[in-house]
């Protein structure tokens, strides 16, 4: 597998030796090269257990604009209610109310005394709002000490819940491994549709472009570590790799390959 990606991202025209390869090896392959984009995470997970500081300010952000109320509040550690208000932070829900909960998130639900996380209406883990020092909180303050002292709690009490993380890993895997299948399919049509001179059969098409598009999981990589939008540049890398490894072909049919 190494030499199949080591020439897929440097050598795409050595890929085309590889597009007799069995049906098995390349869905091996495709599971395999999203477990890249994973690799933040894992090395997030030995260096510190804590969220990323752009992951807190965009949780900040989410409860100052979202997560607001004027008729709720914390007082001495108790929950005072008279509406529910959720809020959506990428794969978490915040909720005040079980009227609220999703069936299809990770629910924070803000209880009577204490923040339980419950997911497909199942309580998982309660954490008191006096363990997380969140003893008063009015929900209509727009003062930011008070909104980075509720964003802190829930700061906390995400960073106390290891199923999270796992969900944060299998959430990166299998969204990683849905774009993969996606750029294979429309790159192999395109070859298709525009490289034409290549008399391949599709099935042919297909497993070069599983080599071939390695390249987009390695530049969604470069995404997440450097935090820049790549936008269309991937998909327009992935298709001049295509363009790379047909061409070579030409040159090397002439030669009686």
């Amino acid at each position: 597998m190494f030499k199949r990606f080591k020439a897929s991202i440097a050598h795409p025209p050595q890929t085309i030796f590889f597009m007799k390869d069995s049906w098995w090896r390349i869905i091996g392959y495709i599971l395999l090269v999203p477990f890249l984009l994973t690799l933040p995470i894992v090395l997030r997970s030995f260096v510190s257990s804590g969220m990323t500081s752009a992951d807190y300010q965009a949780l900040i952000s989410t409860v100052q604009t979202h997560f607001r109320s004027d008729h709720i509040q914390i007082v001495d550690g108790v929950l005072i209610a008279d509406e529910e208000i959720s809020a959506s932070y990428e794969y978490i829900h915040l909720v005040v109310g079980r009227g609220k909960l999703s069936q299809t998130a990770i629910n924070i639900l803000f209880d009577e005394d204490s923040i339980v996380m419950v997911m497909t209406n199942m309580e998982v883990e309660r954490i008191s709002y006096v363990d997380l020092d969140l003893l008063n909180h009015d929900f209509s303050s727009l003062n930011l000490d008070d909104i980075r002292t509720l964003s802190f709690a829930i700061r906390r009490y995400i960073e106390q819940q290891s199923v999270i993380r796992v969900m944060d890993f299998m959430l990166t895997y299998f969204t990683g491994l849905i774009d993969y299948l996606f750029y294979i399919l429309m790159l192999s049509l395109l070859s298709m549709m525009f490289i034409t001179k290549a008399h391949l059969p599709m099935k042919y098409r297909f497993k070069l472009s599983v080599y071939l598009t390695t390249i987009v999981i390695v530049l969604g990589l470069v995404t997440t570590l450097f935090n820049v939008n790549l936008g269309f540049f991937t998909f327009f890398v992935g298709y001049i790799y295509h363009l790379w490894a047909y061409r070579s072909m030409k040159i090397i049919e002439p030669g009686g390959l």
